[in-house]
């Protein structure tokens, strides 16, 4: 269902190529994780229960801040502290790195991640955006 072209749509057989529609994302995530899982299985090891993605904030406004991109805990392996360690590593590199601040972007709707956050002393400072193609509601 990943789109080709620009709205273009392609169909063989019972092959159907279309642009992905915001109702799509779903099944789309299923399908990326269980293969990206399949094609790096053997080279990434199974002990991996999660991921961290941060980096210099490239916001015009936030010159002197380092941005916390992405946590991702496997489910299973959830409420086990692995998010708090992460954000704490998170905001000692940003110390290490001489940023003023640490601040995060989050889906206005997933309350389970804003929730965490808050949890973890932060708030929404009022910022807001659209993101990509489907203008997906972020606050900062």
């Amino acid at each position: 269902m990943s789109g080709i072209g620009h709205g273009d749509n392609y169909e063989k057989g019972d092959c159907v190529i279309r642009k992905m529609e915001l109702p799509d994302i779903p099944r789309y995530t299923e399908i990326y994780v269980f293969c990206w899982r399949d094609a790096y299985k053997g080279i990434f090891p199974n002990e991996y229960k999660a991921m961290l993605t941060m980096c210099a904030c490239k916001d015009d406004d936030k010159h002197e801040s380092f941005e916390l991109l992405a946590i991702y805990v496997d489910p299973f392996f959830q409420k086990q502290g692995i998010g708090a360690s992460f954000v704490e590593f998170c905001e000692q590199k940003a110390v290490e790195y001489r940023y003023r601040e640490v601040c995060i972007w989050a889906f206005e709707a997933n309350t389970k991640a804003r929730a965490f956050y808050e949890k973890m002393g932060y708030s929404s400072g009022g910022a807001t955006r659209a993101v990509g193609r489907f203008a997906i509601a972020e606050v900062r």
